[in-house]
């Protein structure tokens, strides 16, 4: 088994874009330690857009794909976030990881 296959991806267009993104439907079992360490709301939902986030096609300006990193994520506009997080409080609900108050 490979393990690409323990983690199937899913896949979201963002609207009015041509953009792609590609999310893992689960945190690794590190990563939910992580993850629940974190105490301030907004962090969780940076830390999970950055974890599960897998692919995309987001562009620089010289036309070159962009990595993901915090750096990136931050600058995206909320119609980009916006669906992104839709969909992982979608997947996450799926999978049962459980907010800390």
């Amino acid at each position: 088994m490979k393990l690409s296959e323990l983690f199937k991806e899913v896949e979201i267009k963002v609207p009015d874009t041509d953009l792609v993104i590609k999310i893992k439907p689960e945190l690794s079992w590190f990563e939910q330690i992580e993850y629940s360490n974190i105490k301030e709301e907004t962090e969780k939902s940076k830390y999970l857009v950055l974890r599960l986030i897998t692919k995309w096609n987001l562009l620089g300006d010289d036309g070159k794909l962009l990595p993901i990193t915090k750096e990136i994520i931050e600058k995206l506009p909320v119609k980009v976030i916006g669906p992104i997080i839709e969909k992982l409080a979608e997947t996450i609900k799926q999978q049962g990881v459980k907010k800390k108050s």
